[in-house]
């Protein structure tokens, strides 16, 4: 799976499962979906760094949805459905076009 038009900011807080608040890099503030909707435990401390993807469907209500957090120097995302989270290497961003 390849992402595209991908967004680097960071985590200010996450709630009613499926949304998060992320910082982009000019400090203005965006809500995201975010389709994990268990407790994500450990990954979800304000100012970890987050890869948003963006969507380019007007029916959507959010058009930037979470796809990895980055905890304690290792990209943790989603993968494809029914995979659950992965862990990707630390010195490899996401943003920067690694995957």
């Amino acid at each position: 799976m390849q992402l595209e038009n991908l967004l680097p900011t960071r985590l200010i807080k996450r709630y009613k499962r499926f949304l998060v608040d992320v910082e982009l890099e000019d400090g203005s503030v965006l809500t995201a979906h975010c389709p994990n909707t268990g407790s994500m435990m450990g990954c979800l401390s304000p100012g970890n760094n987050v890869i948003l993807s963006h969507s380019d469907n007007v029916k959507r209500k959010y058009p930037y949805t979470m796809e990895m957090i980055q905890v304690k120097g290792f990209w943790v995302g989603h993968g494809l459905p029914g995979q659950g989270w992965s862990a990707r290497n630390p010195h490899h961003s996401p943003a920067a076009g690694h995957a």
